[in-house]
């Protein structure tokens, strides 16, 4: 008997495994690619966030441009008075260092439209492109730089809105006549897809002179060398240390981003690795049971157990260094392939991958660390078989421990207790997020980690089943159930990705349900037109605009009827308290802890009101027959979010400095920034339902029959209105309202500084561009039935060769090819099905501890149609697909008693 040392247990050990390496290249192949997969996305990943670094030296050098030292902005001298008045520019200007070097330039955001009804909102500015300053502001794709009067560099997307080229003209006709001569287009180098437009020296500012449109001044300065920050403390005084450039004001924020960016790809390519790592768990077990012989030839010769496994596992640990090597390349190739289009991928100018040999050893380790685990857990059942039993190539089932079962409940158990103190720590903190949201990482993986160790308990049920079950069913029960390491993994990775379909599905529709009841939308199918006229009161220097409904301009109202053929138009009359007092609502207290309640009133002279229940707004707002009910017995109604009674009462309107205004929260809760009135009058008890079906919008909540309104004393508001058509507005007629309502806006702003000024608002409702659940809902099953295909498939193919036995005793006693490729198909069904049932707790439970700690707790709702799915279409489906795919192969190639062999 030959003795092995530990000088040379691990040489032989790694040999042996290098042999095995060699010997199943399809299996070697296979590892290596799912560790590479991953491995190539966190490469890439590090690459992006490496190259996508927004530090404060980028950020400035977007703005300043990289030989600025100061940046200032201030409002233009000309601005609408009122308007923010920044520190007095000039003295700021004059306490600079001798022989600094001031560059300056305007900008300002305004509605345009050309003479042939083109339209755009912009920036424009007159940076001059010709200085330094250019070169890091605007990145040229074609043509030139402005160098004269009226002409004009455009980004691409405000070229193709204007629809002109190199060389064409923009006739502007809003907000002033002027024309622009296109000489160039291109990016703005920080903000690819911007809509920004420079002109030349010397061009007439649209907006000069003041009004509606306020325009920006900047000024970027190069102090000489030498220059220290205490010598700039007047400008540090007057703007913050903002206004100096990083180098004046180190810091390391942007390389500490970066780096927890990178470290968070990694933890995300650890979650993957650690779902792939149950898929190469399944493929080492399958062919666990080939080098049985060889284990037991070693253990006869005194091999000791700690050899045994090193055996095994060092197979994943050879097999994930291959892996991680090819994954890197793989992702370097990628990023080569995706360099040239690194720009319109990040959005802005950058500078070639910026990819560190750090960021890539971690990567490496997690791919070899994930093989090697995975390698290991077969390696330590398959080390226990007994010497003779190992010798004949036979692997004796034994049942299943309990602790093993134990331990896999107590880890589920610990992870959703890690995602619940996640919640719970995460909720009201306002830093170490990244801690909790680690945190609930772990826990997530602890959920996933117990319920493969709760698998070979769980499988052990088909057993049992088989007793029950004849023909090709039992056949293929009790083949899965003799290799039950190898179901055991299948059955675990086909329930990783099941789980992750149903917990997406299921938090996803929470999500949606929570929108549906806390978000108010308008109707499809109306426009609301709301007028306020704005008037300024109170000092200069500290402005409080107070404002009054207006009726909504008739021209404005036509216009929108007439691109709206069929509509008709609704003016719906409204009321407010006295003048001097605010709505107060008083609920009782379970609606008063609901979160929201009925929403927040925004009390106002604007916008505190109610509408009168006629003819008008009973067409309007379709209110059902039991709340029209309800509200003819009450005089009043609420359409809240929750049902409860409550009493309105007037509130005694607070007092501001400058005058009267402010809001008051529903339940007499008063803003941190509101004084408690003292004082208030009842007026009525009023019913607050749940009209969340409604679809609101800005129409208000409150609604009085004409009867209330006079005995509580309202006064008539100004009327709110609404422009209703047959079915919901379309892509087209919508595009038609905005562009109206943005003509209006640029035809009737003016230039010069007004003391009030009437403000139109014109809301709809734009088609909703969110996921459809249903399409969610099928992308991840077909997510799942894929992966669940690809393990299936994968585990059946590696364990052809250990169920050779199995197919030839079956062609011996005279068994149809029919019942051999049924088999497979049933042991497929039993996977999927399998790993579908574990899948549903392990999905569904880490959503219930998320909504139960979660404070408001949104809705809870179960994902039938992905359950359904997953353990009805898929199993179907992946026995549909494993039965086709045998029976072609048995006919490619037929089993012959020449190339049969017994042991």
């Amino acid at each position: 008997m030959t003795s092995f040392t530990s000088s040379t247990s691990l040489r032989l050990a790694a040999r042996l495994a290098r042999r095995e390496v060699r010997r199943r290249p399809w299996r070697t192949l296979l590892v290596a690619l799912l560790v590479a997969l991953p491995v190539a996305g966190m490469t890439v990943a590090a690459g992006f966030v490496r190259t996508d670094r927004y530090d404060p030296v980028d950020m400035w050098q977007a703005t300043w441009g990289a030989s600025a030292d100061v940046g200032i902005v201030s409002m233009a001298k000309n601005a609408v008075p009122g308007d923010y008045q920044g520190p007095d520019t000039d003295a700021a200007l004059a306490s600079l260092p001798a022989g600094s070097r001031v560059t300056s330039w305007r900008n300002a955001h305004a509605l345009m439209r050309t003479v042939d009804k083109q339209r755009s909102s912009a920036e424009v500015s007159d940076i001059p492109l010709a200085q330094p300053i250019g070169a890091d502001y605007m990145q040229l794709h074609r043509g030139r730089f402005p160098t004269a009067a009226n002409e004009v560099f455009l980004t691409r997307k405000l070229a193709d809105d204007f629809g002109v080229d190199v060389g064409d003209t923009v006739d502007l006709e809003r907000p002033q006549r002027l024309s622009w001569k296109v000489t160039g287009i291109g990016e703005r180098r920080a903000y690819w897809g911007s809509y920004t437009a420079v002109v030349g020296p010397g061009s007439a500012f649209p907006w000069d002179g003041g009004g509606a449109i306020s325009t920006a001044v900047n000024y970027a300065v190069d102090v000489p060398d030498g220059v220290t920050r205490q010598q700039l403390r007047p400008i540090v005084n007057s703007f913050g240390k903002e206004a100096l450039a990083p180098h004046l004001r180190p810091t390391t924020e942007g390389a500490e981003s970066k780096n927890r960016e990178v470290a968070w790809s990694w933890v995300i390519g650890g979650i993957v690795l650690t779902v792939v790592g149950i898929v190469i768990a399944s493929a080492f077990a399958a062919g666990a049971r080939r080098q049985l012989t060889t284990l037991g030839q070693l253990a006869a010769n005194g091999a000791a157990p700690a050899v045994l496994r090193s055996v095994l596992f060092l197979q994943g640990t050879w097999t994930g260094l291959i892996g991680a090597v090819l994954g890197v390349g793989l992702g370097g190739v990628g990023l080569l392939a995706l360099a040239p289009h690194a720009d319109r991928l990040l959005g802005r100018d950058v500078e070639p991958w910026d990819l560190r040999v750090t960021d890539l050893v971690p990567v490496v380790f997690l791919g070899v660390l994930a093989a090697t685990l995975a390698a290991l857990i077969p390696a330590r059942t398959t080390i226990r078989v007994p010497v003779l039993a190992a010798l004949a190539g036979r692997r004796p089932l034994v049942k299943v421990p309990r602790f093993v079962t134990g331990m896999g409940a107590v880890t589920m158990l610990g992870g959703l207790g890690l995602l619940g103190l996640a919640v719970l720590g995460g909720r009201d903190a306002s830093h170490d997020t990244e801690l909790w949201a680690l945190t609930a990482v772990l826990g997530g993986m602890g959920v996933l980690l117990g319920a493969c160790a709760m698998t070979p308990g769980y499988v052990s049920v088909l057993e049992p089943v088989a007793m029950r079950l004849s023909g090709a069913w039992r056949l293929a029960a009790r083949s899965l159930a003799r290799q039950r390491t190898r179901t055991s993994a299948v059955v675990a990775g086909v329930c990783a990705a099941s789980a992750l379909a149903v917990g997406a599905s299921a938090m996803f529709l929470s999500v949606e349900a929570e929108d549906d009841g806390y978000q108010w939308q308008m109707r499809a199918d109306q426009v609301h037109v709301l007028a306020e006229r704005t008037s300024q009161s109170g000092p200069t220097s500290n402005p409080l605009f107070t404002s009054e409904p207006a009726p909504a301009p008739r021209d404005l109202v036509e216009t929108l009827r007439g691109g709206l053929p069929g509509s008709e138009v609704s003016d719906l009359r409204t009321m407010r308290p006295p003048k001097g007092y605010l709505w107060n609502l008083d609920a009782p207290d379970a609606a008063r802890e609901s979160d929201g309640g009925v929403g927040t009133f925004n009390f106002g002279p604007g916008s505190n009101a109610a509408t009168v229940f006629d003819g008008a707004a009973a067409q309007v707002y379709g209110l059902g027959s039991e709340h029209r009910a309800q509200l003819e017995k009450e005089g009043m109604l609420v359409l809240g979010d929750v049902e409860a009674q409550g009493e309105l009462s007037f509130l005694e309107e607070p007092e501001f400095e400058g005058g009267r205004g402010g809001s008051v929260k529903v339940f007499g809760r008063a803003d941190s920034s509101t004084p408690t009135p003292t004082s208030t009058r009842p007026v009525h008890p009023v019913a607050v339902v749940d009209g969340r079906q409604y679809q609101l919008g800005l129409l208000p909540r409150l609604l009085v029959v004409p009867a209330a309104a006079a005995r509580a004393g309202l006064v008539e508001r100004a009327p709110v209105t609404v422009i209703r058509m047959p079915k919901p507005l379309t892509r087209e007629q919508l595009t038609t309202v905005r562009d109206t309502s943005n003509d209006y806006h640029l035809d009737t702003s003016s230039l010069d500084a007004r003391a009030d000024q009437l403000s139109v608002y014109v809301e709809t409702r734009f088609p909703d561009d969110s996921l459809n659940p249903l399409l969610l809902e099928a992308l991840l099953s077909g997510t799942a039935l894929l992966f669940s295909l690809f393990v299936v498939a994968v585990s059946l193919a590696l364990a052809a060769a250990e169920t050779r036995d199995e197919r030839d005793v079956l062609t011996v006693v005279g068994a149809p090819p029919k019942t051999m490729w049924g088999t497979s198909g049933r042991k497929a069904v039993f996977l999927t099905a399998l790993g579908g049932v574990l899948a549903v707790p392990v999905g569904f439970l880490p959503v219930v501890v998320f909504n139960l700690a979660s404070n408001p707790t949104p809705p809870l709702v179960f994902p039938w149609r992905v359950v359904l799915l997953l353990l009805v279409a898929v199993p179907a489906l992946a026995g549909l697909a494993t039965t086709m795919g045998s029976a072609v192969a048995l006919r490619m190639r037929p089993v012959r008693i020449s190339t049969m062999a017994f042991d």
